[in-house]
């Protein structure tokens, strides 16, 4: 599992991203987006060689918070990936490791401010 929360956004920390996306993206299940997570452009995906066809983003939701969605979507077993929003308490994000380990899972947290770096 891989957390990607970094203080200062850096080329290495998005390049490490990218080449797990890549290949994690090549599996049989889906990478998906939360909606407070914007998905990167065709371009963007491609670019960094991660399969545009399994990537999925997530509508926003009017009664679940997006840990609430993180969570489901981890627990529903169709993803290889979830990148989330960094905007979580560390007992959110340590509840959301242990549901991604037991499903072996990988999830994201990315900063604002690494969202605005790393898709433009």
């Amino acid at each position: 599992m891989l957390q990607i929360t970094p203080t200062k956004y850096t080329s290495s920390s998005v390049s490490l991203m990218s080449t797990r996306l890549a290949l994690l993206s090549q599996k049989e299940q889906w990478v998906f987006f939360t909606s407070e997570c914007p998905r990167p452009s065709y371009e963007v995906l491609s670019r960094h060689q991660i399969n545009c066809n399994k990537i999925v983003q997530i509508k926003p939701s009017s009664n679940l918070c997006e840990e609430e969605i993180v969570i489901k979507a981890i627990k529903a077993g169709t993803a290889s990936a979830v990148v989330a929003s960094d905007n979580f308490s560390e007992h959110s994000k340590n509840t959301i490791m242990l549901t991604a380990e037991q499903y072996q899972c990988e999830v994201f947290f990315i900063s604002r401010e690494m969202t605005s770096c790393t898709y433009h």
